[in-house]
């Protein structure tokens, strides 16, 4: 009988090594609240939000959940929440699939294009045990380029960090997935957040 236990344990623990996960940044909010107060930006753009292909990936070492894997992914956060904040930031805007060339910008009545380019994520997952259970502490950042290409040829770009963190209390090996979405939809928002403010005053500096 002990034997049979043994066996049954050692199945188990295999079963759950080396699990992935997968899930979705968990919004809390809409994106137009993120374009903040203030008048809208007068004049007509194009905006390119890039964003297929956006994964991040999560590992968990520990004895009792390794090699566990969590995979959010961000695109569809992403698109959603820049395309919102624009929409709510400027007066007029379009949003393209591809970038516009300068004589293209001016001939179509733009001011000039604005492009949003991911380029890193990274979250750091901490598990920290507790009397029957544990806590989950994710860290999410995400990196990403914004570039304003004007219709008279000049061009401007800064790189933009979103960071964010949630935590919960877990049990198992699957509950920490939830925690993870959560951080990167924060750091989604905050990226955002980011980008719109700077789209607004690089706007206002070079109207002033």
């Amino acid at each position: 009988m002990i034997r049979v236990r043994l066996a049954i344990l050692g199945v188990l623990a295999l079963t759950l090594s080396g699990c992935a996960y997968q899930g979705v940044a968990t919004l809390r909010g809409g994106g137009a609240e993120l374009a903040g107060g203030g008048p809208k930006v007068k004049g007509r753009y194009a905006a390119l939000v890039q964003s297929g292909g956006w994964q991040l990936r999560t590992e968990r070492n520990s004895p009792t959940c390794p090699g566990a894997t969590y995979d959010v992914d961000l695109n569809a956060a992403w698109d959603k929440t820049a395309k919102e904040a624009l929409s709510a930031a400027l007066e007029e805007v379009d949003f393209v699939t591809s970038v516009v060339k300068p004589e293209d910008l001016k001939r179509q009545g733009y001011v000039g294009e604005i492009i949003i380019t991911p380029t890193n994520a990274v979250n750091r997952l901490e598990v920290r045990n507790k009397f029957l259970s544990a806590e989950a502490v994710s860290d999410t950042r995400l990196d990403s380029i914004l570039a304003i290409n004007w219709a008279d040829g000049t061009a401007y770009q800064e790189p933009v960090i979103g960071r964010a963190l949630a935590s919960s209390n877990v049990v198992g090996c699957e509950q920490p997935m939830e925690v993870v979405s959560d951080s990167a939809g924060r750091s989604v928002r905050d990226a955002i957040r980011r980008l719109t403010a700077s789209v607004k005053r690089v706007a206002s500096e070079r109207k002033s």
